[in-house]
């Protein structure tokens, strides 16, 4: 109907703040014409700007906004606190996409916030240098995980993801 899970739409309502749909005697929500188009705009809001790698063009509904595959390259990263410097360290990342890349830190003390990011492609010694938001933080099999999302990345440095992303699903 909407083309997004229940988990999703549920959390929409309870945390993005989207206006729940009404309620029949029972409970059950129901869904008018226009809450669709609501919804389904709220959806959309959040479409990529940039195209996906033309290779990855053809591979059907994603779970996510952009394609991610799985990335083991160096990463330096910096967290600017407020009025007491910075927690630097490095790392290596475990996916990447063109809106973001995951990894590891330890320990998992950093805040939720701003973060700089420099990734280097060891196949081919080029490095992309950008900002990024942390969306969220969490425990995982023994590793402390971060998923951050890019902010004014360039566009060589989204052709250089973009060419990674389509090598490997060319592969």
């Amino acid at each position: 109907m909407i083309g997004i899970s229940k988990p999703t739409l549920l959390y929409w309502f309870k945390v993005r703040g989207v206006e729940d749909v009404s309620r029949d005697y029972n409970g059950w929500r129901v869904f008018t014409e226009e809450d669709i188009e609501r919804l389904k705009g709220f959806r959309d809001r959040g479409k990529p700007r940039h195209p996906a790698p033309a290779s990855a063009e053809n591979l059907g509904a994603e779970r996510r906004r952009w394609l991610r595959v799985k990335a083991e390259f160096p990463l330096r990263y910096e967290f600017r606190q407020n009025g007491s410097g910075a927690i630097e360290g490095s790392s290596e990342t475990l996916d990447i996409s063109m809106g973001g890349v995951m990894f590891g830190v330890d320990p998992l003390v950093l805040p939720l916030g701003e973060v700089r990011l420099v990734i280097t492609f060891p196949e081919s010694d080029a490095s992309i240098a950008t900002g990024g938001e942390v969306r969220w933080a969490r425990r995982w099999n023994d590793s402390n995980l971060l998923g951050v999302q890019f902010t004014g990345l360039g566009q060589t440095d989204r052709k250089l993801i973009g060419d990674y992303i389509g090598r490997c699903v060319a592969a």
